[in-house]
């Protein structure tokens, strides 16, 4: 079996909301998964969107990500020193590939 995932469905692999625990098993199981090409565009704009509405800022996303699909005890590996203090602060093991 395939799923189609629009973009409204793929955001909700990168920012928390009402469905994305659906997407998430989706996301993480054995079964392929389709999208548009027109996907990407319209990802970028509904980040952007998020943005401007104050839902997410500008460091949240890979930091988002990494809260709703790993586990505590994973670690996020990072190159940003400003990303790294957030991810810090929210108290995840990080390695700062500088």
């Amino acid at each position: 079996m395939r799923y189609f995932l629009d973009t409204s469905a793929l955001v909700k692999i990168y920012h928390k909301e009402a469905g994305t625990e659906k997407v998430l098993n989706i996301y993480k199981s054995q079964n392929s998964i389709a999208t548009s090409e027109l996907s990407e565009i319209e990802f970028i704009s509904t980040v952007y969107r998020k943005f401007r509405d104050k839902e997410i800022n500008k460091d949240s996303i890979q930091l988002a990500f990494f809260e709703v699909y790993c586990d505590s005890e994973d670690i996020f590996v990072c190159s940003d020193k400003k990303l790294a203090e957030i991810v810090e602060l929210e108290k995840y093991k990080i390695l700062l590939s500088l």
